[in-house]
This record gives C-alpha cells, structure tokens and sequence, in this order.
C-alpha cells in the first residue's frame, strides 16, 4: 500500500489510488481500534468465578476437568439474587449520568474544538509559537497572539498552522517519518474544511475574513515546499509551478474579497499595506545600480539569440526587469549589511510577492517557453538562492531545482544572458552543472 503526499492546486485535494492517509483516528479523532465484545457467563462454576475465568457452563464445566477438581455450583437463587443487584445498581448508574448529561448546559464550537486537541496537536502549537511562527515573512508576533487565538475557533486555519508546523519539523528532521505522517494527516483536514469555509464565509462579523486570509497564506507557503521525489523525470512546464501562479491568483482573489478595508479590522492591515520594494528603493536611492546589473538587464532585453523580438513579450519582460533590479541591487550589498541595515526582511517579502504581480501574458509566454521570459524567471530564482535566509527556507529547494532546470534549458543560447545568474546562484554556495 503506498502513501504518499497529495498534490493540490486551487485548494483541492485529489485522492491518488492505491493511497491512504497513515492514521490511527477516525474523522472525530476516536481511535480507530475496538476491543472485542465477549458475552458474560452468568451461571458458571464456583471454581471459575474464584480464578476469574470465563465458564462454559457445562456440568461439569472444561476448565474443572482439565484442572481434575469437583466442578461446584452456585444455588440458582445466589444466582439470581445477584444477578438482580448487579442489573440494579447499573440501571442506578445509567440514570445517574443520564441526568448529569441533561444538566450541563449545551457544548459550542470553541468547547468542541478544544476537545479535539491531542498530545500531538499541543506539541504542534508549542513548536508554532515559539519556532515556526519565527520563521515567517509577516510579523511573529500577529501569529502568536491573534491568529494562534483564532486557530481555536475555526478548524480549517487550526489545521493549516498544524501543517505549516509539521511541513518545519519535517524540514529540521527530514529522516524523522512521524512528520510528513503529520504533514499528510493535517493537509487532509485543512483542504477540505478550508474549501467549506470559502463556500459559506462569515460576513458578518468584523475582521472574520482574516482567518480565511491567514488560511491562504499558509497554504501558499506550503505549496513553495518542494519534494525531489515527486518531481523525477519533470520538465520545466510540469513542475508545478503553473499550479503556484494560480494558488497566487487565489490568494489575491480571497485578499480583495475578505479584507476590511473601510472599517480598519483586519489583522493584515499593516502587512498588506506595507510595500518591501519602496522601502528597498528609498535605502539604495543614493546609489547607481552597479554596472554589471545594468548591463546584465539591458543585454537579456535586447538579445536576439533568445528571442525573435516579439514586441508584446519584450514589454511584459521589461516590466518583470524592472521589479527584479532591485532585489538585485540590494543582494550585492551582502548578507551582513543587509541584516544590519534591516532590509533583509524587506528582501525576503519582496522576494515571496514578486511573482504575484507577474501579468497573465508574461506567465502565458513562459507556459510556451518563451526564452527571454524564462532568463527572467531564472533571475529571479537565483535571487532566492543567493539570499540563503532562514524565513525564506519553504522557498529554497524549488528554487534551486527551478534554477538548475531553466539553465540547462538556456545555457546553450548566450551565455551572456545567464552568465550573471549563474554567478548569483554559485554565491549561494550550490553546484550547477
């Protein structure tokens, strides 16, 4: 039997066959293991009822012939007698706990969420507050008081941070295999009731849509991470990235459905109006961009070797430049100034929003591998490569096997349109052959 982890793409969960997801819980978190139901033996001997074994009730009985004792019996009326007072105080009990159920006042949501709640699962929320929330591109601490409080009462954002915690593990211990059995129990339960809050969302109370926001957002981390197993023998067009640029389209869609705006409740006001590229701009506005850049851009826009000069996808080329210039600009000041400058976080957003403002004619030209385009998005994941930082870790492994495949598609074209990305990549202390 094989288990596996599911692709997804647009928030829906294929079911592969011959695939199971490894559990020991059913859908209400009972386990799935029942002890054997044996009927009592109410009028064995004497001899078994003192050893406390099951009687067959013959005369005599199996067990006092094979031991070679005299098999004695119960009077039929001690029988009964106790049989009567047993079924008496039992009928007693059930009554008793019938009327404590009647008497406690009814169970909400939240009280049926925190029952719910395993060992594991607390485990999992200790390890989100206080190492996986650490690692986000957003502010920790929006994740470890408000959303981390509001994971309790909605199912589908608890499962999402359970699986953006266990997809961490799984990256810190990546021989352990208890994380991706958690990685592959929490996508199970996250897709499915993330896809029922989208269908029925709470529009009346405020800030109600940022729990479906923060939702998105973990899944769309989640869909950077990067098998190698799952991707063998994959061409460029078939390694998911069409899939990511359209759970991008997604997310934007359920940001401009779901954020507050006019009354200011939202928890991701700050974050989603806070722009990485004028502050990255505003700290480098007294510096000319370094000549290797400017000459590395202006050589892949005009190059011939690449492209046969379709104006339509040279405009939509340019535009993705020009927002890439300057992640690169900054990346040449080198990790210790960025992080004592402050900007290397400003870089990291920048780095995780850019292909979310790529035009549908550029990411249509890519899916007919339009060459120029393609020296762009190798760019850019060379930028990833180079940045080597730790709240970008979900990112690096499909940039670097992104990487890898578009050179050895365009490194017998010119080199002079690669030959700078290439030297980014190398910086970031990996081999490319």
């Amino acid at each position: 039997m094989v288990t596996q982890e599911p692709q997804f793409g647009s928030f829906v969960l294929p079911k592969p066959l011959n695939t199971v997801f490894v559990s020991e819980i059913d859908s209400e978190g009972k386990s799935t293991r029942r002890r054997r139901v044996h009927a009592k033996s109410r009028h064995g001997c004497r001899n078994c009822k003192e050893r406390k074994v099951k009687c067959d009730e013959n005369q005599p009985c199996g067990r006092c012939v094979k031991h070679k004792v005299a098999c004695k019996r119960l009077s039929a009326g001690k029988v009964a007698d106790k049989w009567i007072v047993n079924s008496t105080a039992h009928a007693a009990v059930s009554i008793k706990r019938k009327e404590v159920q009647v008497r406690q006042p009814p169970s909400s949501p939240l009280d049926q969420q925190i029952s719910q709640i395993n060992l594991e699962h607390l485990k999992l929320f200790h390890h989100f507050e206080h190492h996986t929330s650490e690692t986000f591109i957003m502010d920790s601490q929006l994740w470890k008081k408000s959303l981390l409080c509001m994971a309790l009462e909605n199912k589908f954002l608890m499962h999402a941070i359970f699986l953006a915690t266990a997809s961490h593990l799984r990256h810190l211990e990546p021989h352990d295999s208890r994380h991706n059995r958690m990685v592959l129990e929490q996508l199970s339960q996250a897709l499915p009731s993330f896809r029922i809050a989208l269908s029925n969302p709470p529009r009346n109370q405020p800030g109600s849509g940022d729990a479906l926001m923060a939702c998105s957002m973990l899944l769309m981390q989640y869909s950077w991470e990067f098998s190698p197993v799952l991707m063998e023998d994959a061409r460029v067009e078939d390694d998911g990235w069409d899939t990511l640029m359209g759970l991008y389209a997604g997310v934007r869609s359920i940001i401009l459905e779901f954020w507050d705006i006019k009354n200011g409740g939202s928890r991701f006001t700050s974050f989603l109006t806070y722009s990485p590229k004028i502050n990255i701009e505003q700290c480098l506005a007294n510096a000319a961009i370094p000549p290797d850049i400017q000459a590395c851009f202006g050589h892949c826009l005009s190059c011939t070797q690449i492209s046969n000069g379709d104006p339509k996808s040279l405009s939509h080329c340019i535009s993705a430049a020009w927002r890439l210039i300057p992640i690169w600009r900054a990346l040449k000041l080198g990790s210790r100034t960025l992080q004592e400058s402050g900007l290397l976080l400003d870089v990291a957003r920048y780095l995780f929003t850019w292909p979310a403002n790529l035009s549908h004619e550029f990411i249509e030209f890519l899916k007919h591998d339009d060459a120029r385009c393609q020296v762009i998005l190798l760019c850019y994941f060379a930028a990833i490569c180079r940045l080597r930082c730790e709240r970008i870790w979900w990112m690096q492994d499909r940039a670097v096997y992104m990487f890898e495949t578009l050179f050895q598609c365009l490194k017998d074209k010119c080199a002079e349109c690669i030959g700078l990305a290439r030297e980014m990549f190398d910086m970031g202390d990996y081999n490319v052959y």
